[in-house]
């Protein structure tokens, strides 16, 4: 029977759980680690498992058994605990057992010590892989953190997005958004005045939070000037001064603006360094790539102060059965696993095959095609597209 080691503070001590079925080797260790930690004792991993799991030791010294140093079973169902997956593991072994070395560190032992052991050589060890396990705490604990925090701002991203998509009669609309990580850079917008409805998309450069606060920024520019009815490329002048102050890092937006006239059913259009419009014209069954060549939104502002007008608007008169999808390059430049474009070509037989689908089954099947194309769903760049019908 152990004696009783005389007793210290260790609510704040690092615990320390030693396997090991000798109690005299196990009264060794504890005389020689407990002025710095909590040491506690198992005589098998069994009981190791039954004591731990809701107290789990910031590491593990587990001496391994005579019949099981070959194959290091204990070890391969120490690890095998979920609650012990980061809690580091030196293992004991006899010198003359080499072989056994390879086979800890395979089944997840995070040092090996040889028998007989220097003291000093076992504390060093012990007091490094304690530093690395709290250093590992520590980040993950500053990941949950970020984790935490992104869902937040997911959450507000969603706000960005219209609540509702726009009802008008003779028109249907769908609007899609899938960002590659938890907030995303593309957004869509819509704002309905009198007799015009204002379509916007855009695509702000980089991901993940950078692009989402320029995305946030464009979009109240676009709520703040689009209600005075500005043309497209007006719009676009606007709101690039906008980005261009408050960018950094070489930032940009990619843009594209529409302005539909409910009376005559025209859709102009103005294009900032963004993907170009598709029309499908079903009374010709012909898809239309609607160019133009343009700059971003807060780029090229050296050349842009040189020209009298960098932005055009340009028109199209809509025909009943046509079909407009505005969309972000997370469409064209999805990738395949040999690294092959889905491309605009793609976008377009798609658009063709697809073109007696309902806009809401038409979007929804578009997700499906592109992740079939990558053999993944997890997309390489963040997705934003509208589809509009003209049906009257």
């Amino acid at each position: 029977m152990l004696a009783p080691i005389p007793s210290t503070d260790n609510d704040t001590l690092p615990s320390i759980l030693i396997i090991d079925e000798d109690p005299e080797s196990r009264l060794v260790a504890a005389v020689l680690l407990r002025r710095s930690y909590d040491t506690r004792f198992a005589q098998d991993v069994e009981e190791a498992c039954t004591q731990s799991i809701e107290d789990i030791p910031d590491l593990i010294i587990y001496d391994a058994k005579p019949d099981d140093i070959n194959e290091m079973k204990s070890l391969e169902r120490l690890k095998a605990v979920p609650e012990f997956h980061t809690t580091p593991v030196i293992v004991l072994i006899p010198d003359q057992e080499p072989n056994s070395r390879a086979q800890a560190f395979k089944l997840g032992a995070d040092d090996v010590i040889s028998k007989p052991y220097e003291i000093s050589e076992l504390l060093i060890r012990v007091k490094y892989l304690m530093k690395i396990h709290m250093y590992q705490e520590m980040l993950a604990e500053r990941n949950r953190v970020i984790e935490k925090e992104l869902d937040t701002a997911r959450l507000l991203q969603t706000k960005l997005l219209p609540r509702v998509i726009p009802e008008l009669p003779g028109f249907r609309f769908s609007a899609t958004y899938l960002p590659m990580d938890k907030i995303g850079g593309d957004f869509y917008d819509f704002v309905t005045l009198d007799d015009f409805m204002h379509i916007f998309i855009a695509d702000a450069s980089g991901h993940g939070i950078p692009a989402a606060f320029l995305a946030s920024l464009t979009k109240m520019a676009f709520e703040f000037y689009a209600p005075t009815n500005p043309s497209c490329d007006e719009l676009l002048v606007k709101m690039d001064g906008v980005v261009e102050e408050r960018s950094i890092n070489n930032l940009y937006v990619t843009a594209l603006c529409a302005r539909l006239d409910l009376r005559t059913h025209v859709l102009y259009y103005a294009n900032a360094g963004h993907c170009p419009l598709f029309l499908y014209r079903r009374a010709e069954d012909r898809v239309y790539s609607l160019e133009q060549n343009s700059m971003p939104l807060g780029a090229f502002n050296y050349f842009k102060r040189k020209m009298d007008r960098f932005y055009n608007e340009a028109s199209i008169e809509l025909k009943p059965g046509d079909r407009i999808i505005f969309y972000t390059d997370g469409i064209t430049e999805c990738r395949s696993p040999n690294r092959e474009l889905y491309g605009m070509e793609g976008l377009e037989r798609y658009m063709r095959k697809n073109k007696d689908l309902p806009t809401d089954s038409f979007s929804l099947k578009l997700v499906g095609e592109l992740c079939t194309f990558a053999e993944t769903t997890n997309l390489n760049d963040d997705l934003a597209y509208i589809v509009m019908d003209y049906i009257e």
